[in-house]
């Protein structure tokens, strides 16, 4: 597993967001406002996370498209070598 320093910030964010919040709640701590930003900035760095993740899918699934497109050329101009093979026998067999 590489680093990645974005689940750093969630992580981060997050808890800061969970205190924020359990300050607002249980004592004379930050107002409203302040808890939900953190909270939305939470969130916010989850969806960037999440969006690179499906870009990064994306990528590789263009590659692996484009190596099976290829794979599937060659199996062609594979396939139309046997064919002339099997027509140069059927030649040889007839004579």
């Amino acid at each position: 597993m590489s680093f990645n320093w974005k689940e750093v910030l969630f992580w981060i964010a997050l808890i800061a967001s969970i205190i924020l919040l359990a300050w607002y709640l249980f004592g004379s701590g930050p107002t409203e406002l302040i808890a939900i930003i953190a909270i939305i900035f939470s969130v916010i760095v989850k969806v960037w996370i999440i969006s690179d993740r499906q870009i990064r899918l994306e990528n590789e699934l263009k590659i692996r498209d484009i190596k099976i497109k290829d794979g599937f050329i060659n199996v062609r101009g594979e396939l139309s070598l046997i064919k002339k093979d099997l027509n140069l026998i059927k030649k040889k067999l007839k004579v």
